[in-house]
């Protein structure tokens, strides 16, 4: 996949974590952690597509369905300064080309 995942076992992590008899017993007595780690792991494949607004959409659910996902903020920010949107997506600065930024000169 280019970040060096291996897509077979990744998908093959992702069939275990599904399929798991620990995860279904939790998923139909009313819990809904299965669902928080779901919409997390959507927020990670976002975020690695530089979707940051849909990926903040996805956290937001997921800390408003859960309060524990909020643990992960200062290492989704640590990530977004590191490596940022490439697109400007999530930074308010769409359409403003070189104007704006000071470097007139």
């Amino acid at each position: 996949t280019g970040d060096g995942v291996d897509s077979g076992n990744h998908n093959l992590a992702i069939l275990i974590w599904l399929f798991s008899p620990f995860t279904a017993t939790i998923s139909t007595r009313g819990s809904g952690e299965s669902l928080v780690v779901c919409m997390l792991m959507g927020m990670v494949v976002l975020l690695k597509r530089q979707r940051v607004v849909w990926a903040a959409v996805l956290y937001g659910l997921a800390v408003h369905w859960r309060i524990f996902p909020i643990i992960f903020a200062p290492t989704i920010l640590l990530y977004l300064s590191l490596v940022g949107p490439s697109d400007g997506e999530g930074r308010g600065d769409e359409g403003r080309g070189d104007e704006g930024r000071g470097d007139e000169g």
